[in-house]
Parts: structure tokens; sequence; C-alpha cells
């Protein structure tokens, strides 16, 4: 396969994984029994909803107060900075699986999976991703 005909595929590709993630979500009432189903480990969803709090006020930071500090490469600024990143997020990811096991069980590995590939697919759709221009088709 050339690499002309493997970006036609691409966004196919992207869409395919985008509609099985809200499938996914539609089809499990994902959100309904996250939030309001007894079965759901309390403690565990609290410290993965925390996680990712704190992983999304950790971006804005080194994404948009940094570079405006004059900071070029944070790995320099601070070199454990990636870590701490990387390590809210393991944290974030496993307590939310551990979260939603009681519901799912083994299931809850390949429904959040699939909910994550279909997330990252979809920057490529968004304006300025690798796709932007598939609206114009």
């Amino acid at each position: 396969m050339t690499n002309s005909e493997q970006q036609k595929v691409n966004p196919l590709k992207s869409l395919i994984w985008l509609m099985a993630s809200l499938c996914t979500v539609y089809y499990s009432n994902f959100f309904f029994n996250v939030f309001y189903n007894p079965n759901v480990l309390e403690p565990f969803i609290s410290i993965s909803l925390a996680s990712f709090t704190y992983l999304s006020i950790f971006a804005l930071y080194v994404c948009y107060v940094l570079p405006r500090k004059g900071v070029k490469n944070c790995e320099e600024y601070n070199p454990k900075i990636i870590n701490v990143g990387a390590g809210a997020g393991a944290i974030a990811i496993v307590s939310f699986l551990i979260a939603i096991w009681p519901v799912w069980g083994f299931t809850s590995l390949w429904m959040f999976a699939l909910i994550w590939k279909g997330f990252w697919e979809l920057a490529t759709i968004m304006p300025r991703g690798q796709f932007s221009d598939l609206g114009m088709l």
C-alpha cells in the first residue's frame, strides 16, 4: 500500500474507531452506570476523577503557563515533570478500572480500551488534526 493510499484509509479507520467507541458508550449506558450504579467502588472513582482533574491542570500548566514563563524545554526546567504526569495517569487509569470492575468484570478492560482508542482517534478528525479537512469531502 502506498503512502497516498494509506492516507485515504486512515480517516475511515478513525471514523470506525470513533463509531465503535460511541456505540460502546451508548449501548452500555456507560456514564449512567459509572455515576449511579451501586456496584461502582466510590473511593476508587473519586481517586480516578481527582487524578484526571490533576492531569488536566498539569497539562494546562505545562502547555500554557511554562511557555509563557520562557521555558523552552519542560524536561530541562524540571526533569521529573514527565514522571509525575505519567504516574498520575497510571493512578487515574488503574483506579478507574478498579472502580468499574464490579459492574462489567473482564469486559471493563475491553470497554475502556475501545473508548480510549475512540477518544484518541477523535483528535485526528478535529480542526487542525491530521484529517481535519474530512468535512470538506
